[in-house]
């Protein structure tokens, strides 16, 4: 039976996720391409959008949508309470986030409520006297936001109430769809790995969720559903590890869950946890309510299988740690080996690698921690590879202490004594509960070396370096140079047995940098008062690189606000703390970057289209990763950019060649562009849609992959001609000035590309099919009347001894000065087209294909006279 209903959970969660609507296909012929679908904006919705993007008022855009949402359809306004939600998500946080979310305002807000105002916390809240956060709480609240305190935070979430207006106009799916977003926002249902509701209430959430899932199953929130069923039917009969279904002591039955399965035994409706209880309950009856193997084994088969479980048995694998997938084991030495595309292919999660490489560095037995009542420790010991857990030690501690936990030990300070005589002791438990006493001091903060070879405490802004015993190695305080009581010394981190310090002051942060060696005490210090560091910076302490932003501090809304409307530059560096170099990696505008380092050669940032961005120090190039969806990324039209380097030397602003679908070649004269604008302006096209990517190749090398952002048109003042762009993230390649980007999943260089010593000659298989063509250049020098020397550049093809001619061009000294040949397969046909580029005053790129014995031109671009 539990067999049955594992499989019935299982295909009732892959069915509901792969259920849904195929997309329609769009017509191939070239007379439809023309038919632009685009957002009218005459239209509610369109008028909507662009309100968005204009950045209007909130009471603006609701106003808006209050006057005209009765004229739409039902699909339209369940389109319009979409986007406003979305909306409102981004108002929140640049209302809150970006305004009010400094360190000293949730300092304020939560100081009030532990003095017992609470007043951010009624429903309707009185004046605190404090200007700034009556100001927030009035603006946030009076549009249907909700504080809420969560971990030593204070943010606001959006009730979604406001659309109970619109119940009339929308549909019953959507209505659906709100009701349960509204639920779950009500009551908030976990905090610090405990559960804030009962039982029975996570029992109706999971049949609300499940409902809903039944009766739409083609709906475009489906997958959001099914994530949030599978998260709370593991939390009805797993728990949480501060609210467990069976209690750590004595392993019985958490009373409360028990209560809520009979309850729901006897009188639930019929659903997938009803038909669980049916079987789960005579089997908690029959072992007594209390955890044991046969249950373990019960509650593992509802939600895994062997696939994709650790395997840590003593079996063929001779004891060996690893992961389990698609049938095979993959031990220690193979995961650490395995690229992330093979591990993406295979599954396999970041938090399984780090488990994987926790248990080979400490082995079996790991120190854990867990915060009950308050006030109280539960000190227990992991033994990884039977993933039980021992109680090891209780002990009181204060609340809201700092606990450091590493593999065999955890660290925190504990206070001895009252009054005059309590001070403060650093202590250390390892995973039996044995205790040692590392240091003592009225007042300090501590920090311990991630090999535990070393710790430091700072104690008055005097630091004190030690051994992982306690004992004293050296203090340091004159080095620091605190000219007032305002300057401080932070810890910034480890790197091995070498501690970075941060010294500033109010308003002032990262102005100089420390570094002690903790095996030979010697100390380098880092002036940076000159980069006039901010909040966004991030150090690499490996590296000892720093990347920050000049986005400037700010502490209210209105500025924020101001900032963001005037879209004002904010430029990214990377700065060596050695050479004192310091790098523009990037710009954007109207937002802070939130720079910060992933690994020792990317530094993660926003990038100017508004996602998350990389940048590879190594080769010198940003990249713009997808999201999770990755939607937009491949374009049915797959268009074609080509982009020269700048004056700065990079490549940045892309031009739109054309594209290709299904066997077909179109430019951008095959849609339909606007011709009412004069400066350039963002379009809405179907050949570029924004946010897709593109591999960008050099010659015969793919250099990087980008995302584009919305695709622009101008007039160029030379030619009259309509322009295509597209703004890409910075690209760095030194060898050469023209890069060719390709929006599809194909390899653009499918073959060898066999650049000959005689003068731009090639040999290419450009039709795939085994034999290599020539592609040569005859050259005739040209004298004009005037006497000027020019030369005559001829392009063939030679196929199977025929010479094909291909173009000419004219190289003189004005409108034509180079002429250059690149290879791509352009439409993913495993066919490879010829690019040929002059440039000059004027600017000629046009693109041929091999067919049989006949060439083609089958795209062309020309700016100037």
């Amino acid at each position: 039976m539990r067999r049955i209903l594992c499989l019935f959970i299982l295909i009732f969660v892959v069915a509901l996720s792969g259920c849904g609507d195929k997309k329609k296909e769009v017509s191939t012929n070239n007379s439809q391409t023309t038919k632009e679908v685009k957002r009218d904006e005459n239209t509610v919705v369109g008028q909507l959008d662009k309100m968005i993007e204009e950045e209007k008022y909130h009471d603006e855009i609701f106003e808006f949508v209050d006057e005209n949402i009765e004229s739409v359809s039902k699909e339209e306004a369940d389109e319009i309470i979409e986007k406003l939600i979305g909306y409102r998500q981004t108002y929140i946080k640049i209302v809150f986030e970006d305004g009010y979310n400094a360190k000293s305002f949730q300092e304020r807000l939560l100081r009030l409520n532990e003095n017992g105002q609470s007043v951010i916390f009624n429903s309707t809240y009185d004046k605190t006297g404090d200007v700034m956060i009556d100001r927030f709480i009035a603006k946030l609240e009076s549009r249907g936001c909700k504080p809420v305190s969560d971990e030593g935070e204070i943010y606001f979430v959006d009730e979604l109430h406001w659309i109970d207006k619109y119940n009339e106009y929308i549909s019953e799916e959507m209505k659906s769809y709100i009701s349960i977003k509204q639920k779950l926002v009500e009551k908030k249902d976990v905090s610090d790995a405990a559960l804030l509701i009962s039982f029975n209430e996570l029992y109706d959430r999971i049949g609300l969720i499940e409902e809903f899932i039944k009766n739409y199953l083609n709906s475009k929130h489906k997958e959001e559903m099914v994530r949030k069923y599978e998260f709370y039917l593991r939390m009805y009969f797993y728990g949480l590890d501060n609210t467990p279904t069976f209690e750590y002591n004595d392993e019985k039955i958490n009373k409360e869950a028990l209560k809520s399965y009979k309850e729901k035994y006897l009188n639930g409706e019929d659903s997938i946890t009803k038909r669980i209880l049916l079987v789960y309950l005579p089997l908690l009856e029959k072992n007594e309510y209390t955890f044991s193997g046969e249950i373990e084994h019960f509650l593992d088969g509802l939600f895994t299988s062997k696939e994709g479980k650790y395997l840590f048995e003593d079996t063929d694998f001779k004891g060996g740690y690893g992961l389990f997938r698609k049938g095979q084991f993959y031990d220690y030495n193979s995961l650490m080996k395995m690229g992330n595309s093979k591990r993406k292919e295979l599954g396999i999660s970041k938090e399984e690698i780090n488990h994987i490489k926790d248990i080979a560095k400490y082995g079996e037995n790991k120190v854990l921690y867990k915060r009950f009542e308050e006030g109280m420790l539960k000190i227990t010991s992991l033994n990884r590879l039977e993933n039980r857990e021992d109680l090891s030690k209780e002990i009181e501690v204060k609340e809201h202490a700092k606990i450091t936990s590493f593999g065999d030990h955890i660290y925190f300070i504990k206070t001895v004594g009252s009054g005059e005589s309590a001070k403060k002791v650093l202590v250390k438990y390892d995973y039996k509960g044995n205790k040692d006493e590392i240091y003592s001091q009225n007042n300090f903060v501590y920090t311990i070396a991630p090999n535990e070879d070393y710790g430091a405490v700072n104690s008055n802004e005097t630091i004190v370096l030690m051994k992982n015993n306690g004992n004293v190695v050296k203090r340091y305080k004159e080095i620091f140079k605190l000219e007032d009581e305002n300057e401080f010394v932070e810890f910034v981190g480890w790197k091995d047995n070498i501690l970075w310090l941060e010294k500033g002051a109010p308003g002032v942060i990262g102005d100089v940098f420390y570094k002690i060696d903790g095996d030979n005490l010697k100390v380098n210090e880092y002036d940076t008062s000159s980069l006039s560091l901010n909040s966004e910076y991030d150090l690499n302490m490996n590296t000892e690189k720093l990347v920050y932003s000049d986005y400037p501090l700010m502490f209210a809304v209105d500025s924020a606000e101001d900032f963001r409307k005037a879209n004002k530059p904010v430029n990214i560096y990377l700065y060596d703390l050695n050479s004192k170099e310091n790098k523009l990696i990037n710009t954007i505008r109207g937002k802070e970057a939130e720079p910060v380092w992933i690994d020792d050669e990317t530094i993660e940032y926003n990038d100017p289209n508004g996602y998350r961005s990389t940048y590879h120090v190594e080769n010198e190039y940003n990249v713009v990763e997808l999201d999770e969806s990755g939607k937009n990324a491949i374009n049915e039209f797959h268009p074609i950019l080509f982009v020269f380097k700048d004056k700065d030397g990079v490549f940045s602003k892309a031009r739109v060649l054309g594209g290709s679908k299904d066997g077909n070649w179109y430019s951008i004269y095959d849609f339909k562009m606007p011709t009412d604008f004069i400066e350039e302006d963002y379009v809405d096209t179907q050949l570029v849609r924004g946010r897709e990517q593109y591999k960008f190749y050099f010659k015969g090398e793919e250099i990087g992959k980008v995302m584009g952002d919305s695709p622009t048109l101008y007039i160029s003042q030379a030619s009259g001609e309509s322009i295509l762009s597209v703004k890409i993230p910075t690209i760095i390649e030194n060898r050469g000035d023209f890069i060719i980007g390709i929006n599809g999943e194909w390899t653009g260089i499918p073959r060898n590309i066999e650049e000959l010593d005689i003068y731009k000659s090639y040999l290419v298989d450009l039709d795939n099919d085994g034999e290599k063509e020539k592609i040569y250049i005859e050259e005739v020098s040209l004298t004009s009347n005037d006497g000027e020397k020019a030369k005559k550049l001829q392009l063939y093809i030679e196929k199977n001894g025929n010479p094909l001619f291909v173009e000419y061009i004219i190289l003189d000294i004005v409108y034509s000065t180079e002429y250059k040949i690149y290879f791509a397969d352009l439409n993913g046909d495993s066919k490879i087209e010829i690019i040929t580029v002059a440039r000059g005053h004027n600017m000629n790129i046009s693109v041929y294909e091999l067919d049989n014995l006949r060439i083609k031109k089958i795209l062309n671009f020309y700016d100037g006279d």
